[in-house]
């Protein structure tokens, strides 16, 4: 059961589970959803600052340019499906 603002979710009920973000702090937010959902997530991908990493085992990372987009920023969109 994950508790998301007072709300519950069995994830039991749920196929897959796939974790997207971008911005400075998705990497810390990304290993903390890793700690807490351990072997539930099927997969993810984040785009953060250069320089901005954080070591994780499922979701992917890549690292782009802020706040004005790169080429890396532009492939991450696309990455995912």
């Amino acid at each position: 059961m994950l508790t998301v603002d007072g709300k519950n979710y069995d994830l039991n009920l749920f196929v897959d589970i796939i974790v997207i973000g971008a911005g400075k702090a998705a990497a810390s937010m990304a290993k903390a959803i890793e700690e807490i959902l351990e072997d539930c997530i099927t997969e993810g991908l984040i785009t953060v600052k250069y320089d901005h990493s954080e070591k994780l085992s499922i979701i992917e990372i890549q690292e782009a340019r802020h706040p004005v987009p790169d080429q890396n920023g532009a492939k991450s969109t696309s990455t995912l499906y």
